[in-house]
């Protein structure tokens, strides 16, 4: 958990032990033998302090009959959020790893710090109708834009699993956030059907009532774009100890044309001609990629859920029967999950599973009493 990280600064050392030598292992003083070369260090800013977020919004409102309008802007400001660091990452160079540290003879030094920022604008708009005439809804969109310099760290926060690239850059990893959505429109509703005793149409007919009254439906539908995900490359084209090397970039990888098919989307969801996994010789060229962070966009999201549900009347006014029909993803769109994002592997740019299951239907009675 967190509390094994706390200040000033915590100590790993990776060994590996058989039956053959466990017994030579100095519980009391795990160090010992330890070259400083395989011992790891993690450390805590000793200015370290909480975030802070400021938040603003404005918003207009109007009632039109019975429905409420509402258009506002929402914008937000983080500073100071965790971030890891590793000071003791080789620059980009030929030779050994440890000609290029700061401490060559010391392994990995994780430094937690505190000067990470993050910024959110967004614009809602909303439509939203209370129950009546046998109706409600809430219709909603936003469209907004979140950008961040880092993912959090590995005990918890924001990504739980971003590594930067150039620890002494850290300004170049500054970009779209991973929970970035660009559009999103969500409309749930529920509405009875004008039949049957009570309601407009066929409200004398037992009969009628039987079968065609006391109906429900009832559903929420949700599309949005995808959220960005960073494009790794498989060579060390930095020659460096530590970071996720980014490739070099050629144009806009987003650019594919719309309307392809499915099976055209899973075998190439991005443009990988984009991308160039630079593979440098014994001479070099060593340096970092162009390719920005998080600038690839996955896949979105067009799912519908939908109720029909009835209540039947019993033998009293006490007891009913509920008869209930439901339908996940009703339509059957495939959502599918994050492409490959290592350039110079075989699957780049390839889907490989999907995030939400195919359509599902339930069935279900209730008894009331």
């Amino acid at each position: 958990g967190d509390e094994a990280l706390n200040p000033p600064f915590d100590f790993t050392l990776s060994g590996s032990y058989n039956r053959d030598n466990f017994q030579d292992f100095d519980w009391f003083n795990p160090f010992n033998g330890a070259s400083a070369s395989n011992t790891g260090a993690f450390a805590n800013a000793p200015d370290s302090r909480d975030a802070d977020i400021q938040a603003w919004n404005l918003t207009v409102e109007k009632q039109v009959r019975n429905v409420l309008l509402s258009i506002g802007y929402v914008g937000n400001t983080s500073h100071h959020m965790a971030n890891i660091e590793l000071p003791n990452q080789a620059r980009p160079g030929p030779g050994s790893f440890a000609s290029r540290q700061i401490w060559p003879t010391f392994g990995t030094l994780y430094y937690q710090d505190y000067n990470s920022n993050a910024n959110y604008n967004g614009l809602q708009l909303k439509a939203q109708k209370t129950f009546s005439g046998g109706l409600s809804f809430l219709a909603s969109y936003t469209w907004s834009k979140t950008i961040d310099d880092s993912g959090g760290t590995f005990v918890g926060e924001g990504g739980r699993g971003f590594v930067f690239q150039d620890t002494f850059n850290r300004g170049a990893d500054r970009g779209l956030a991973d929970q970035d959505v660009r559009h999103r429109f969500v409309v749930s509703y529920v509405y009875q059907l004008p039949f049957g005793v009570g309601h407009r149409y066929m409200n004398q007919n037992r009969v009628a009532d039987t079968f065609l009254g006391q109906w429900q439906v009832q559903g929420i539908t949700t599309m949005q774009t995808g959220n960005p995900f960073n494009v790794g490359q498989a060579c060390n084209r930095a020659n460096t100890n530590a970071g996720a090397l980014r490739p070099d970039l050629l144009h806009n990888p987003n650019d594919l044309p719309h309307g392809r098919s499915h099976a055209a989307e899973v075998a190439e969801w991005f443009d990988t001609s984009a991308f160039v996994n630079v593979c440098p010789g014994q001479n070099g060229p060593f340096s970092f990629g162009n390719a920005g962070r998080d600038i690839t966009i996955g896949p979105g999201e067009d799912e519908s859920d939908f109720g029909l549900a009835k209540e039947i009347p019993l033998w009293s006014e006490t007891r009913r029967l509920q008869f209930r029909a439901e339908a996940f993803n009703l339509f059957n769109h495939p959502v599918f999950g994050q492409p490959a994002g290592t350039a110079g592997v075989a699957n780049f740019g390839r889907i490989a599973g999907t995030t939400i299951d195919a359509r599902e239907l339930q069935f279900a009675l209730k008894l009331y009493y």
